[in-house]
């Protein structure tokens, strides 16, 4: 009030025209959060889109998060005057600006750029996998290196430098890591049942590494073989609810057919023998995984051969160790899986003394139904 006495006549004027400017901008954002609360009412929130059942507290969550983020702003843009208008004459008389977002300022972005940090905080947490809980989880690596005569699979010599150098990668990433050697099948399929029934609630996933003989969707233990989706069945959700909506990681070394690449000759050095992890040529259906939240990378693609040096280890394993130490704690999984094929596929060419058999190339493969982004970031596990 002063400060309007003290004002020349024409300054009145302007003074008041601004404030009732103020009052019908103010009015009209009344009429639009009036029609938003009508379109939008709180009980749509707690049913899912086609059918009856009840939202859960994260569905519900995820919705509130999208209010908070659209209706406030709807609201900014109905109440901030345009510069053209109450802006010049409220500079005129040297006062500031005023906007919605100055009354609300902790709860609504004061600029573009703040804005759209705040979107990605939210974008992270809807597309990434959380991967805060107390542990990072548990990997199990399984390194069949001796079979049964019934088999009729050879001795995988040279396999326990990659289970040791695989355990020592995993470790740095913050897994706990059981390791198992020369298990049959009902042994096997025993360490799963367990595993399916523990609690991994404070776990951020699971992750399962074998190196054996294999054809096609089948693994090779001691004494047969097993299908590798009956193994992933017990941690799906329906068996295992602590695991569900958590990434579950698959490596599978072992040869899925007979198949050799012949790719493009590439010079390399002579460091040994190399021999394939074969198994008989059984027809089975390629394993796709049906359920979310798998991933599953295999050393070849379906019906081809897998490779494994017997100084050297397993070139997909030693490209796996590769990569995962210099780049696990900072690439998405998808990227480090892209750089394990990029390493086999140009770093890597078989040299044995049988000539049908020298010179040949290898792909890794994987499939996925992860639903977000997979990080191993570093978090004190």
């Amino acid at each position: 009030m002063k400060l309007f006495i003290k004002l020349s006549g024409e300054d009145q004027l302007r003074y008041l025209f601004c404030w009732l400017e103020l009052i019908i901008i103010f009015s009209s954002s009344l009429k639009t959060i009036y029609s938003c609360e009508k379109k939008m009412p709180v009980t749509a929130l707690l049913t899912k889109g086609e059918g009856s059942e009840e939202m859960t507290i994260h569905e519900l969550n995820g919705h509130v998060d999208h209010l908070e983020m659209d209706v406030p702003d709807a609201v900014a843009k109905a109440t901030t005057p345009t510069p053209t208008t109450l802006g010049k004459s409220l500079r005129s008389l040297k006062i500031n600006e005023v906007s919605a977002q100055d009354d609300d300022e902790e709860s609504l972005p004061a600029t573009g750029s703040q804005s759209t940090s705040c979107i990605h905080r939210h974008m992270a947490t809807e597309f990434t996998y959380d991967m805060s809980h107390a542990s990072r989880g548990k990997v199990l690596i399984v390194n069949n290196v001796n079979f049964a005569p019934a088999t009729n699979m050879s001795k995988r010599a040279g396999s326990e430098k990659d289970a040791d150098e695989l355990a020592d990668a995993l470790r740095l990433l913050g897994f706990g890591t059981e390791r198992y050697k020369d298990l049959t099948c009902s042994e096997l399929e025993r360490v799963f049942q367990n595993v399916s029934a523990q609690d991994h609630s404070d776990c951020d996933c699971f992750m399962f590494c074998i190196m054996t003989h294999g054809s096609n969707s089948v693994i090779y233990c001691t004494d047969g073989v097993l299908y590798l989706e009956d193994l992933m069945q017990e941690l799906k959700g329906d068996r295992c609810k602590t695991l569900a909506g958590k990434p579950k990681v698959f490596f599978i070394q072992a040869c899925r057919g007979e198949l050799l690449d012949n790719g493009v000759e590439l010079p390399v050095d002579d460091q040994g023998t190399d021999e394939v992890d074969s198994g008989g040529t059984l027809s089975i259906t390629p394993v796709i995984p049906a359920e979310a939240d798998f991933l599953v990378a295999y050393s070849s693609p379906p019906g081809y051969f897998s490779w494994r040096n017997v100084s050297l280890g397993a070139w997909f394993i030693q490209a796996l160790v590769k990569v995962l130490k210099d780049h696990g704690p900072s690439l998405e999984i998808n990227q480090l899986l892209t750089r394990v094929n990029h390493v086999v596929a140009y770093e890597y060419s078989s040299n044995s003394s049988m000539p049908d058999f020298d010179n040949k190339k290898q792909m890794p493969y994987y499939t996925s139904t992860l639903t977000k982004e997979l990080y191993f970031h570093s978090n004190n596990h």
